[in-house]
């Protein structure tokens, strides 16, 4: 038994009416999917920014692996000359030589890029002591973990490392070079970078932080940054708690990549070229995993976008729809917008629908033609243990669908509801009803089966049938009516007549000189 509200009233005790869904599943969904779009537009811009910053960590560990090369080949033909190396550092065995080289080092590397910048028409930069520590911090952190990238090991952006170091930036921007010895040679590796030459060039930056790192121990030895800077309040950021996909999958990658043995290599192969191989094959899964999980990620928008509207339309399509139905019972009292208990009679979901007439009684003039969609549904007083309403099987997991489907043609024939039949003969209070044929429906895929037969195995003729149909009872009956029957609590043995299936006739307390005409 589902439920309906009137729209209009035809007379006679027909109306049109929309039938009433129970949408708190599909309401649900649609809440949960607009949930999903609000933080899908942070989540992606997080992606993104992950995403640049890991294809320049791509880039920067390619130009890393070629200047590691270089060193090594330098290094082959300085012995093969018997040529010492330049004392680079002062004394490259004694740390405390290197911090003096290191920040003379960073100078030039800032008149560098200003002459970058000024041969490509860019105002210069301004050194800024915040994002210099900031840069620095992060150059000595890489120096000690061997590890190439602009995230560190807790996955700190630029902009969240230049925050921490006290500099407040609307936009960040950062390049970074390894393996490179010279500030000149840095620059040239940035501009031949189509991202760093970019970030390296950006018109609208004004401060900048310059750090150099000399490690013996890190892969590529020679550590270069800059960090480029807008002053100003910074953008509204993904809170810790939120979940980046990208970043999230970059982790994953690296974690599962750091359990890889490096490769051997052969005596005349530095150590160091092993390693900072190994750490370009780093970058580049990363970049593939971030690249698939935003991939992922709009692949998933897409499909919640097809969702909403696939639910947006039944939605809307069910509560604009208006279907003709007939009351079981006579009834022409009721108003728009009431709510009404309504039975569906199998064959309901068959969407072809017979125009039929019916000459009803509806008062002055008395008699009337009416034409009406015929559907298999009828307004019904509410009966104790069939108050319910119709679920969409949309809402539902396939196995929801696959189960109830599955078990609904039993349900019909074993346990039925409501059926219709034609009085075959009236017998005092009881009546013989032929119940008319009737078949579960099939799934698509069941089109080529033979539809299973909803009456009873011992023929479609129900006998000793009482009639509910107050007050009136069997009076309002003739032989040949087309009956709505019921069967109390779904007992296939205790059927009922409890109204027709259309045009129903009033209870009166005798026959009118009008009738009898």
């Amino acid at each position: 038994m589902g439920r309906a509200r009137i729209v209009e009233n035809k007379g006679g005790g027909l109306y049109r009416a929309t039938p009433l869904y129970n949408l708190s599943a599909l309401n649900d969904e649609l809440t949960k999917i607009q949930e999903a779009e609000t933080q899908y537009a942070a989540l992606l811009v997080a992606a993104f920014n992950t995403l640049d910053l890991l294809r320049d960590d791509y880039a920067v560990a390619t130009a890393a692996v070629n200047s590691v090369i270089m060193q090594w080949q330098q290094k082959l033909i300085e012995k093969m000359q018997d040529v010492p190396p330049p004392p680079y550092p002062a004394d490259p065995k004694d740390p405390e030589t290197w911090a003096e080289a290191e920040r003379e080092q960073e100078q030039l590397l800032l008149a560098a890029i200003n002459a970058a910048r000024s041969s490509a028409s860019v105002s210069e930069l301004t050194r800024n002591s915040d994002l210099d520590v900031a840069m620095l911090r992060f150059l000595r952190d890489q120096a000690f973990t061997g590890k190439m990238g602009h995230m560190d090991e807790s996955g700190a952006s630029p902009a969240y490392r230049a925050a921490i170091a006290g500099y407040s930036a609307s936009t960040i921007g950062e390049t970074l070079s390894y393996g490179t010895s010279s500030p000149q040679s840095t620059v040239n590796s940035w501009d031949k970078s189509t991202t760093a030459k970019s970030t390296m060039l950006g018109a609208n930056y004004i401060d900048v932080g310059i750090a150099y790192v000399y490690a013996r121990n890190h892969p590529a030895g020679y550590l270069w940054g800059a960090l480029y800077a807008i002053p100003g309040p910074p953008p509204e950021q993904v809170t810790e708690t939120q979940s980046d996909p990208a970043k999230d999958a970059a982790e994953q990658t690296e974690t599962a990549l750091d359990k890889v043995e490096l490769p051997k290599t052969d005596p005349l192969t530095p150590e160091n070229l092993a390693k900072v191989v190994a750490e370009f094959g780093k970058a580049a899964a990363k970049m593939k995993a971030a690249e698939q999980d935003v991939s992922q990620l709009m692949a998933e928008h897409l499909s919640r976008l097809y969702r909403k509207n696939e639910l947006t339309e039944t939605k809307t399509r069910l509560e604009s729809q208006v279907l003709d139905v007939w009351a079981c019972y006579f009834n022409d009292s009721l108003a728009v917008d009431d709510i009404v208990y309504t039975a569906e009679i199998p064959g309901y979901w068959i969407d072809d629908v017979l125009l039929r007439s019916e000459r009803i009684y509806v008062g002055e003039p008395n008699e009337r033609t009416v034409f009406f969609e015929e559907q298999s549904w009828n307004i019904t007083r509410r009966y104790t243990g069939f108050d319910s309403t119709l679920a969409l099987a949309t809402t539902m997991t396939p196995e929801m669908v696959f189960f109830n489907l599955a078990l609904e043609p039993g349900h019909l024939k074993w346990k039925p509801a409501w059926r219709y039949g034609i009085i075959e003969a009236i017998n005092g209070t009881t009546c013989s009803v032929r119940l008319n044929d009737a078949v579960a429906r099939r799934a698509p895929t069941e089109r080529s089966l033979e539809p299973i037969d909803l009456n009873p195995d011992a023929g479609p003729v129900l006998a000793g049938v009482p009639f509910d149909y107050p007050p009136c009872g069997v009076r309002a009956f003739v032989v040949t009516d087309e009956v709505l029957v019921q069967f109390q609590s779904q007992d296939r043995t205790k059927p009922a007549v409890v109204g027709f299936r259309r045009a129903p006739r009033a209870c009166q307390s005798g026959i009118s000189w009008e009738q009898i005409q």
